[in-house]
């Protein structure tokens, strides 16, 4: 049997593996943080978790990516803002539902699995966002960090700005490339110059010139 040759990696393809995955994790967590920031057409919401209530089912760092339902029931796992601040989350399990006949609004009671008790106070509807139906593992740790000042500027503002730089010269240089093989194209199919040819006149062409003879 014949041996197949494995050629060495190149540099240059190893460096631009490393930058495609770069790209992937940045767009990643670009797509992560706007999840979590901005309501988009399609509903779906990320909430990193950095608590360990619902363990072991959803750990500590995880990202959970929520939905809203049209109904809710007892064991779904759902995300709630809390009464007190707008922007805190809770991620918890419904153990029971109840209807509240003064406001005529349902009321979820939650509980965390990993806490001994329910929730002290029951969720109204309104403050809930939506359904867990995904959750990944320690992907809220980097999403917490970009959430912060520092975190934006390093993890989003400053490796975009580069890769702009770096695709604005590449462009560049392409067009520059481009702009010079043009130009000797052009070089190489115009026409050469046809030099021009004066005409030689022969000695029998020349008139002959009359001697004067002195008599």
């Amino acid at each position: 049997m014949k041996k197949i040759k494995i050629g060495k990696p190149n540099i240059k393809t190893i460096l631009n593996a490393i930058y495609t995955l770069f790209l992937i994790a940045l767009f990643s967590l670009a797509i992560l943080f706007i999840l979590s920031r901005f309501k988009t057409p399609l509903n779906l919401m990320a909430f990193n978790v950095m608590s360990g209530s619902m363990e072991p089912d959803i750990k500590i760092g995880s990202i959970v990516f929520v939905r809203p339902a049209d109904e809710y029931k007892t064991q779904d796992v759902i995300t709630f803002r809390s009464r007190e601040t707008v922007k805190t989350t809770f991620t918890h399990r419904i153990t029971r539902i109840e209807q509240d006949p003064d406001i005529n609004k349902l009321l979820y009671y939650t509980k965390g699995d990993a806490n001994p008790q329910e929730d002290i106070a029951p969720v109204d509807a309104s403050l809930v966002l939506g359904k867990v139906f995904l959750v990944l593992p320690l992907l809220g740790y980097p999403l917490a960090f970009a959430q912060t000042q520092l975190g934006f500027i390093l993890l989003i503002v400053v490796p975009s700005t580069l890769i702009i730089y770096s695709e604005l010269q590449n462009i560049k240089e392409e067009l520059v490339k481009s702009i010079l093989e043009k130009r000797d194209s052009k070089k190489k199919t115009s026409p050469m110059p046809v030099p021009e040819v004066k005409s030689v006149t022969s000695i029998a062409d020349k008139p002959k010139r009359k001697l004067n003879v002195k008599k």
